[in-house]
């Protein structure tokens, strides 16, 4: 399994559960739990970091969200007080959310897109705007944001085809 594959899939359970609301995040539990590791071994090829701390990457995405979202930051705030109160890894995913936060910001970083940041933190904000709030919900959220900037990364390196 690739991250271009799970890319493609996501899409798929993603539209056969479209309809006036976006689909329950948690439709990808599964999907995030299989092809996680994966995908995050596979990030790692790129020499991205995952190991910055929580606290200090959240210090990063405040700031970008004062500067570029400052109607998120409330949301911001709230999904920050869930990661640092929690385990690093989710329970129901078996994803280590500390790694995939410190991992999408520093893929963010190393595309130099400020729209990948603002995208890492509207999809945060939308965890809670959405009435949800749970750590699998940013586990999913995290993952596809990180499957995403790969896909990109891959493809700013001439890389089409990710086995």
């Amino acid at each position: 399994m690739d991250v271009f594959t799970y890319q493609h899939e996501h899409r798929n359970i993603y539209s056969q559960h479209t309809g006036k609301s976006a689909p329950d995040v948690h439709l990808f539990d599964q999907l995030s739990k299989d092809k996680g590791p994966v995908i995050i071994e596979y990030g790692k090829t790129f020499n991205i970091s995952h190991t910055h701390s929580p606290e200090s990457v959240f210090w990063e995405i405040v700031e970008h969200t004062k500067s570029n979202c400052p109607n998120d930051l409330e949301d911001i705030e709230r999904v920050k007080k869930i990661i640092m109160n929690s385990t690093p890894i989710d329970p129901v995913t078996g994803l280590n959310v500390h790694e995939l936060l410190s991992g999408s910001w520093s893929l963010a970083k190393k595309t130099k897109d400020i729209g990948h940041k603002t995208h890492i933190t509207l999809s945060l904000s939308d965890n809670t705007q959405m009435g949800g709030g749970c750590y699998t919900g940013i586990a999913n959220r995290l993952l596809l944001i990180y499957a995403e900037g790969l896909v990109e990364l891959a493809h700013l390196v001439g890389q089409t085809d990710v086995s």
